[in-house]
């Protein structure tokens, strides 16, 4: 990504692939500039806003990333991933009810994606809806057992 960012300073692709690698190696800080390098390159670009409100949110950023990750739906609201992640952002501002829908959209678009049905259960069980989480985790199981 280097040599195609020698060539193309603001290839915003090529900036988000980059801050991606940025956050394997444990540089956050670094990521989080490139992606909004990448944002400032192709401000159309739903998927450096989906990393950068992702990165924010394993930062501990949820207030930072829900924003950031608002918009994105707003370009792009058929995306299992970024409806996922702005629930989550809710989640972590302490809306969780309000995160619901959207994780439960996420589900919908994407049934296999078992990370969806544990957060899901995950916020039921912080709201106190000890039900509907196990309710979740079943759907979860029986959905992924004939998969």
């Amino acid at each position: 990504y280097r040599a195609a960012l020698s060539l193309h300073p603001a290839h915003a692709r090529a900036l988000n692939n980059l801050a991606s690698m940025r956050v394997a190696a444990g540089r956050q800080e670094e990521a989080l500039k490139l992606y909004r390098r990448a944002i400032e390159a192709d401000p159309n670009m739903y998927e450096a806003y989906n990393n950068l409100g992702g990165q924010l949110l394993a930062m501990g950023k949820a207030a930072d990333a829900e924003p950031v990750l608002r918009f994105a739906v707003s370009m792009e609201g058929s995306e299992p991933q970024l409806l996922f992640n702005l629930g989550l952002a809710i989640r972590g501002v302490g809306r969780g009810p309000e995160g619901v829908p959207l994780m439960r959209s996420a589900l919908r678009l994407d049934p296999k994606n078992k990370d969806y049905y544990w957060e899901l259960a995950r916020t039921y069980n912080f709201g106190g809806e000890r039900g509907l989480a196990l309710s979740s985790l079943d759907a979860m199981t029986r959905t992924l057992r004939t998969g």
